[in-house]
C-alpha cells in the first residue's frame, strides 16, 4: 500500500497535502496492528533481555555441588 502511494506523493503540489496522506496511511496502519500488552517492557526487549511468561529470566550460576 505504501509503495503505491510514494509514487503519487511526488506529484503533490502542496506539502500539506502530502503530509496529510502520510499521516492517513500511518493511522490506517496503526488501527490494524495489535496493541502491546506490556509497553513498559519494550525497552528491555530492545536491549535483548529474555522473558518467559512476561517475567524476566535471570541467569543463575552453574550446578550446585
Amino acid at each position: 500500500m505504501l509503495r503505491l502511494r510514494t509514487g503519487a506523493a511526488k506529484r503533490f503540489k502542496k506539502v500539506a497535502n502530502a503530509t496529510m496522506l502520510i499521516w492517513r496511511v500511518l493511522r490506517v496502519g496503526e488501527s490494524r496492528f495489535r496493541r502491546l500488552d506490556a509497553p513498559e517492557l519494550l525497552a528491555d526487549v530492545y536491549e535483548g533481555r529474555r522473558f518467559a511468561d512476561g517475567k524476566p529470566i535471570t541467569r543463575t550460576s552453574g550446578k550446585v555441588a
